[in-house]
């Protein structure tokens, strides 16, 4: 294995959680709409976002999760569900998960080259990293997916791009992220040492083998 050179880090669920509780946003959402819920909070949390369709607006990206959780609504109600939760979700009412801030600290001071790949609207995605302030701590931002001229995760392309950027090789560059589909396989397919920060209890046999498993982000200092 080569010897790390390059850091690049996720953001979502990775670095920052929304401090509005799944819960929470769940009840609000049925409350206004005014259905009882064909599925729970935790039917959502088990939908990877890599598995979602890449389109256009947050809004038909909740429409398209939704269609993911159940076959129970028709066309209006996924319209409906999707439309509510874009008002009630605060997509940049973000906070640091535990021991984040440090993680990324302790790469900056260790590294020449540190970067961010990232999936979701551009605009929102730079306005997390104004709120939880650590943009200036990165060398190279990339945005994928929707609204961009980068391929979602888990294509390829997206982590090469960010390499480019940094002017880095994959093989001594190590990606860090929380999914296993979108962020380990995609870094994996590209080359890339990966580090997977699991946010919930991880498989006994996950589908792609990171290089490392971190019980939280503040164990990156433990493999840098």
């Amino acid at each position: 294995m080569s010897a790390i050179e390059t850091v690049v880090f996720d953001l979502d669920t990775t670095l920052c959680e929304n401090t509005q509780s799944d819960e929470e946003i769940h009840e609000t959402v049925f409350a206004r709409v005014g259905i009882e819920p064909p599925f729970t909070v935790e039917d959502v949390q088990n939908v990877d976002p890599a598995d979602i369709p890449t389109v256009d607006t947050d809004r038909a990206f909740y429409e398209e999760l939704y269609r993911a959780v159940t076959d129970d609504l028709d066309h209006e109600g996924y319209r409906r569900l999707a439309e509510v939760t874009v008002d009630v979700v605060d997509e940049t009412d973000v906070e640091f998960r535990e021991g984040a801030r440090e993680a990324v600290e302790y790469a900056r001071e260790r590294y020449d080259d540190l970067g961010m790949l990232t999936y979701g609207d551009p605009d929102t995605q730079r306005a997390k990293l104004d709120v939880l302030d650590i943009a200036e701590l990165f060398d190279a931002v990339v945005v994928c997916g929707p609204n961009t001229e980068v391929a979602g995760k888990p294509d390829p392309d997206a982590f090469e791009t960010v390499l480019r950027e940094l002017g880095a090789v994959p093989e001594t560059s190590i990606y860090v992220g929380d999914s296993l589909r979108g962020d380990i396989g995609g870094a994996n397919n590209a080359g890339m040492q990966s580090a997977w920060v699991p946010d919930e209890e991880p498989p006994a046999d996950p589908d792609h083998e990171p290089t490392y498993v971190l019980s939280s982000p503040a164990d990156v200092r433990e493999i840098l």
